[in-house]
């Protein structure tokens, strides 16, 4: 795999939830709506990416599904609330 698509995609996987909860704070409806479409597409791009890494290491992508679930899905709800979808 390319070492600058690695670092590309790992980057973005971590840094878009957090955007995301900024545009939040600001009360952007622009950014919080960019942000979740960030979010699903580069969070379905790593794990498409990194399945075959998946089993053989587990504690990192353990890791990775802890942010999936509490950074990326709260900043998801916290959207959904903002914008009264929920």
């Amino acid at each position: 795999m390319n070492t600058i698509l690695a670092i590309t995609l790992v980057s973005i996987y971590i840094l878009a939830p957090m955007a995301t909860a900024l545009a939040v704070a600001m009360r952007n409806t622009i950014g919080m709506i960019a942000g979740v479409i960030a979010i699903v597409v580069f969070s379905v791009s790593f794990w498409m990416t990194f399945e075959p890494y998946a089993t053989s290491n587990t504690t990192v992508f353990a890791f990775a599904a802890m942010w999936q679930v509490f950074g990326s899905v709260g900043v998801i709800c916290k959207v959904a609330d903002e914008l009264d979808i929920i």
